[in-house]
């Protein structure tokens, strides 16, 4: 979660749900260290609306090195300018 966004809730917290327009996903490789935004629609696709972020971590691939194990998302709001 990003430090200049501390009224967002918890990332253990947020439901697939929760995300609005004005948030940004992003998948962090545990490996490589590669940052890529995640598209809502790749996040919300066969998945509940109750779902917790935090349980989608499993499902993440990194496109780059293709390592399955230990990867994240992160929410951010977008920038107003």
């Amino acid at each position: 979660m990003a430090r200049d966004a501390p009224h967002l809730a918890p990332l253990y917290d947020f439901r697939v749900e929760d995300l609005c327009q004005w948030h940004i996903v992003e998948a962090i490789c545990f490996r490589c260290r590669r940052t890529a935004e995640v598209r809502h629609d790749a996040i919300t696709r066969g998945v509940r609306g109750t779902e917790r972020l935090t349980n989608l971590f499993r499902k993440l691939k990194c496109t780059n090195c293709g390592n399955r194990e230990d990867n994240r998302l992160a929410v951010r709001l977008m920038s107003r300018n």
